[in-house]
């Protein structure tokens, strides 16, 4: 009985074989097809990071052009802002001008109406001079206090007017 004991354990041997290969087998198979299961999960992951990369990018880069859009926006409403003030100040000093040129004109021809009215004096105060034979007339010399001569005072008369009692 040996024999068979001998020809047991080579089946026995080669049945052990069998059920381990068959484990490995089943193993390997597991592994490979846990393997394959995680390879398409990890890309659906990667692909929805992906798209979530992408919509996160396609937001920021909209977000920042709205922002350049704006600060281009706001700067040219600042520009737009300083150049009326700018043209309103610049009108209003050519207004300014205009009524300063206009009072210049109104000055020069008052400077010329004085200068009429000097010249129609000057020429009736010849005319009287050239009208009277002997000028103006007599004129009291002028007080100088540095005279060395002591001028008499003329007499000065005071005229009483007699009024309606007769005083």
């Amino acid at each position: 009985m040996a024999e068979p004991k001998e020809a047991v354990e080579p089946t026995r041997r080669s049945g052990d074989t069998e059920v381990i290969s068959r484990t490995l087998l089943l193993a390997q198979r597991t592994a490979d097809s846990t393997v394959a299961e995680a390879r398409i999960e990890a890309e659906s992951i990667t692909g929805i990071a992906r798209e979530e990369a992408s919509r996160v990018l396609d937001s920021a880069r909209a977000m920042a052009a709205k922002a350049v859009d704006d600060s281009r926006f706001e700067a040219r409403r600042a520009v737009e802002d300083e150049r009326m003030r700018a043209e309103n100040e610049v009108q209003s000093l050519l207004a300014r001008r205009d009524f300063l040129l206009g009072d210049v004109d109104h000055l020069e021809h008052y400077l010329q109406a004085q200068r009429e009215r000097l010249r129609d004096a000057a020429v009736q105060l010849q005319e009287l001079v050239d009208r009277v034979p002997g000028g103006l007339g007599d004129m009291r010399r002028p007080l100088l206090s540095a005279s060395a001569e002591p001028v008499a005072a003329e007499p000065v008369v005071i005229e009483q007017v007699a009024g309606p009692q007769g005083t």
